[in-house]
């Protein structure tokens, strides 16, 4: 795996490199699997430090991309099919249904992580399904999406509650992010624009001192629990500008954890706030799919 992910990380440098010589303002790069490949053919834990040691990669640096497709194995939802193709293929490990489904679940909690993540299945003709997985590329280059909110429907906070030892329990595979968030004043140009939420945050899968990404986030109004956000990647300085001259202050800082992790072939985020006000308050997301 060690080699694997030298070769992954060369390539994609060079591939990176050649787009920005290109002297194209916008450039798209389709990586087959990516950094985070390993975690499906190693211990997490293992492959997480020889990542670091041997080539400084972070837990964000591995998941550093704009997004994930995941192509669902037929050995999942249509094993017949994958028993006609695959069965009894000496060439391949998974020469069954039954351990074609086995590393398709390693390989899809592999990419739990990512930001953005969506699962094509098997229910349509190949040319269809791979039709469905360049509408979510398309989706990835708007910068735009549809993000719909579960709120905890219990009146009383939820105090003390694991909720990495609750999915554990139920054998969920889960990455956890730490997230600090502040809302910003919004200016003329937002409102004509019909933005209703401005706010910034600093997002981490690892030692929030440390590591870690800063973004702008823009929303539009709510419709039926989901609406529109439109996110961009910001550098270190503009995160404390807008901190230090647009804060709400109004609103406080919002510190929480999110937990990402895949459900029923649909990838799940759950946010448990920590601040304000010292509760726990628990929110469930799914991305548009």
């Amino acid at each position: 795996q060690k080699e694997v992910l030298k070769y992954v990380i060369d390539q994609e440098e060079r591939l990176v490199a050649h787009a920005v010589a290109s002297g194209h303002p916008k450039v798209l790069i389709l990586c087959y699997r990516g950094r985070f490949d390993g975690l499906g053919y190693q211990d997490h834990d293992t492959f997480y430090d020889m990542a670091r040691e041997c080539f400084g990669q972070s837990k964000d640096d591995l998941f550093d991309y704009s997004g994930c497709v995941f192509l669902l194995s037929p050995a999942v939802d249509n094993p017949e099919l994958y028993e006609k193709i695959m069965g009894g293929n000496s060439a391949r490990r998974e020469d069954s249904a039954e351990k074609g489904r086995t590393q398709n679940d390693l390989s899809m909690n592999a990419c739990v992580g990512i930001s953005r993540m969506y699962i094509v299945d098997n229910s349509t003709h190949f040319d269809e399904k791979i039709a469905r997985a360049i509408e979510v590329i398309g989706h990835f280059l708007s910068d735009s999406e549809y993000e719909r909110k579960y709120v905890s429907p219990q009146k009383e906070t939820l105090v003390g509650v694991d909720v990495r030892a609750l999915l554990e329990k139920n054998h969920i595979h889960t990455v956890s992010a730490h997230i600090s968030q502040m809302y910003l004043l919004l200016g003329e140009q937002d409102i004509a624009n019909g933005i209703k939420t401005r706010r910034v945050r600093s997002k981490t899968l690892g030692d929030h001192r440390v590591d870690g990404k800063n973004y702008l986030t823009l929303k539009g109004p709510k419709r039926d629990g989901g609406g529109s956000e439109k996110e961009s990647v910001i550098s270190t300085s503009l995160f404390l500008e807008y901190v230090n001259k647009s804060s709400d202050p109004t609103r406080s800082e919002i510190i929480k954890t999110r937990y990402y992790f895949i459900y029923k072939n649909r990838y799940w985020e759950l946010d448990v706030f920590t601040t304000p006000c010292g509760q726990s308050r628990v929110s469930f997301y799914y991305r548009w799919q």
